[in-house]
């Protein structure tokens, strides 16, 4: 493994937050002045396609990446962004009974108000948080779609395919 690899693989091990590849950029520079930003994403998409890390999609958002590979779901609010982890049972027992089919994975975030941004009285009717990010992202996100981009807007920009039509 090259010492870019372990050094991202070490960041994300070592964190209880599920980092986007801008912050892993960020602590991996500080730690390896000479890492560039292409270095961090080819290799988180090695990690992830390899089964090392756990790539977390988030519509509208950066991707995450995850230490945890065994099999669990997230909880996302919709007002700060906060992404915790979330275990609700053996899911893909109970999905290839209801399908018939064989299921081979899932991936599952449920979206919910956390009880800090209830607290602060930006519930399900108020406005994203008090700077609108969600709001923001989720707006960008249909102007993309629109757009025509097949991927959501959490892709590095350098893999967002626009579609023909």
């Amino acid at each position: 493994m090259t010492k870019q690899r372990e050094l991202i693989c070490r960041i994300v091990q070592n964190t209880d937050r599920h980092l986007t590849a801008e912050e892993i950029f960020v602590l991996a520079r500080e730690q390896m002045p000479s890492i560039v930003r292409a270095t961090v994403y080819n290799n988180l998409s090695f990690l992830t396609e390899n089964g090392i890390l756990r790539r977390i999609r988030i519509y509208g958002g950066p991707d995450r990446y995850d230490r945890v590979l065994a099999p669990h779901e997230h909880l996302i609010c919709d007002r700060c962004g906060r992404l915790t982890d979330l275990t609700v049972g053996n899911l893909i027992n109970m999905l290839k009974e209801k399908t018939g089919l064989e299921i081979t994975g899932y991936e599952l975030n449920l979206h919910y108000i956390c009880p800090e941004c209830l607290a602060k009285g930006s519930g399900p009717g108020s406005p994203a948080g008090t700077d609108g990010t969600t709001q923001e992202r989720r707006l960008s996100a249909e102007k993309q779609k629109s757009a025509g981009y097949s991927q959501p807007p959490g892709t590095p920009e350098g893999r967002r395919r626009k579609t023909d039509g």
